[in-house]
């Protein structure tokens, strides 16, 4: 097969994959990349222009059916903005195998805390919540979402939503996942955002610091940007049809869905940067 063909597949599963779960698409598309033969820091930086292109088309096709919140997104990007390309530089400095292993380990964290909330059906620690008598402090907004017929209230902490972005940016830069991966767990579990929300609301958190953290890995000179094309390509029209997708999931199948591919992917990159 060769590398446009491999290239052409990994973006369009990749694409399928980030519109259906709402991730940018870096926590599977680094992994493909490097079982093609390319190096993880090279990878992280190509992984950062596909979820840079691939979010956008996703996240387009989740505001316009009520799957992505525009609001908590824009609460979470000055602090990624802030530290995506602080992770950026970091990454030409540590070795490639130790990037490997933070890659499957923040991806196994991401797994554990979400099947934890999974299993006990109630929010994470911390996470803030919304009931009779609750009183708000000014820095927690209300939020409410329509998703086939289904209404959602939900609180919106915009001091955890600056310091949630800083942590998805600095991770993103450092380790090319774009920062959706984790960001929709931490949008699920921290802020109470429900998954059918979460999922879109990742892509459009995620476009403009991806975009911020691409333009600083090809500076640094990790980024072929001929290689780029025939993935993004493929990527842009996965991500549409995975949009739509998540009308047809429930809460707890997308839920499970997201657990089980980050724990075959945190497996496989811990095991290749061990060995």
């Amino acid at each position: 097969m060769t590398l446009t063909l491999e290239l052409v597949v990994i973006g369009a599963l990749t694409g399928v994959i980030s519109g259906l779960i709402g991730v940018g698409g870096g926590f599977i598309f680094i992994p493909l990349l490097t079982m093609i033969g390319m190096p993880m820091r090279s990878a992280a930086g190509l992984s950062l222009v596909f979820v840079a292109c691939v979010a956008t088309s996703g996240a387009v096709s989740h505001y316009r059916q009520g799957t992505g919140d525009l609001m908590v997104a824009a609460v979470v990007l000055p602090g990624a903005l802030v530290t995506v390309p602080v992770g950026s530089y970091c990454s030409a400095i540590l070795p490639n195998r130790l990037l490997e292993v933070l890659f499957g380990l923040l991806v196994l964290v991401a797994a554990s805390a979400l099947h934890w909330q999974s299993a006990q059906q109630k929010p994470f620690p911390g996470a803030p919540v919304v009931g009779s008598g609750t009183t708000r402090p000014v820095w927690v907004v209300l939020r409410r979402a329509k998703v086939n017929g289904t209404e959602y209230l939900f609180p919106v902490n915009l001091l955890r939503g600056f310091a949630v972005g800083g942590i998805v940016g600095f991770l993103a830069g450092l380790l090319g996942v774009g920062g959706g991966s984790l960001l929709v767990v931490l949008l699920i579990l921290v802020v109470g955002v429900p998954a059918s929300i979460a999922a879109g609301t990742s892509l459009l958190g995620i476009i403009i610091p991806a975009l911020a953290g691409a333009l600083t890995h090809y500076g640094l000179g990790h980024i072929d940007m001929a290689s780029a094309v025939p993935a993004v390509l493929a990527g842009v029209l996965g991500a549409v049809l995975g949009a739509r997708g998540t009308l047809t999931l429930s809460e707890s199948r997308l839920q499970s869905i997201m657990v089980w591919l980050f724990v075959l992917v945190a497996a496989y990159m811990i095991g290749r940067g061990i060995i």
